[in-house]
Parts: C-alpha cells; sequence; structure tokens
C-alpha cells in the first residue's frame, strides 16, 4: 500500500467539516471523522477502483472517494510513491478550487 501524503489545507478542512457537524448536533463530528477514516481506507486498498474527479482531464489521475453518509469526497492524486490527498471537498462547492495544490 502507498502512504498517505496530505496537501496543507486539507487537515484544515476536515476539521473545519467536523467542527460545524458537532456544532449541528454534538457527536455527528466524531461521525464524519469516522467516515473520512474509513474513505481514506477505502483509497488506500484500491486507489485505483475511484473515479476520476469531476472536470479533471483522465491523464491527470486525479481522482475521488467518496465520504460515505457525508456530501463530501476526498481529491487525490496516485503518484509513484504516494498518493496526495488534494481536498476534503463539499460537493455541492465551488469544483476544482483544490487544482493548485497538484505535485505539492
Amino acid at each position: 500500500m502507498k502512504p498517505l501524503h496530505f496537501a496543507p489545507a486539507v487537515e484544515a478542512e476536515i476539521e473545519a467539516a467536523g467542527d460545524y457537524y458537532d456544532a449541528e448536533r454534538p457527536g455527528l463530528g466524531s461521525k464524519f471523522l469516522d467516515a473520512i477514516e474509513d474513505a481514506l481506507r477505502r483509497l488506500m486498498e484500491r486507489p485505483a477502483a475511484h473515479g476520476p474527479a469531476s472536470g479533471t482531464n483522465p491523464d491527470e489521475e486525479i481522482r475521488h472517494v467518496a465520504v460515505w453518509r457525508f456530501p463530501y469526497r476526498m481529491v487525490f492524486q496516485e503518484r509513484e510513491a504516494d498518493l496526495l490527498i488534494l481536498a476534503c471537498m463539499h460537493v455541492r462547492r465551488e469544483p476544482g478550487y483544490w487544482r493548485n495544490r497538484q505535485d505539492g
């Protein structure tokens, strides 16, 4: 399995979303974080099994994995030595905002 590497802003995105869900309903932030961990596990086990991220060129090898039960996708790029997590993206927000994080 290839190791994960996170673009600098990703951890802050995950934390902000978890805080939001906890404010909405205590304990929901923990469920969100569990769902993130599950998505990352699935990504690491089979990176090629996940579809291309919206609006990307298939040659870029940028894909996304769903965060089950939440409207989020983990956007990633499979590189030779690792998997670069580019974003924890809400599906209804500006697509492609993470593009400048490639090859980070």
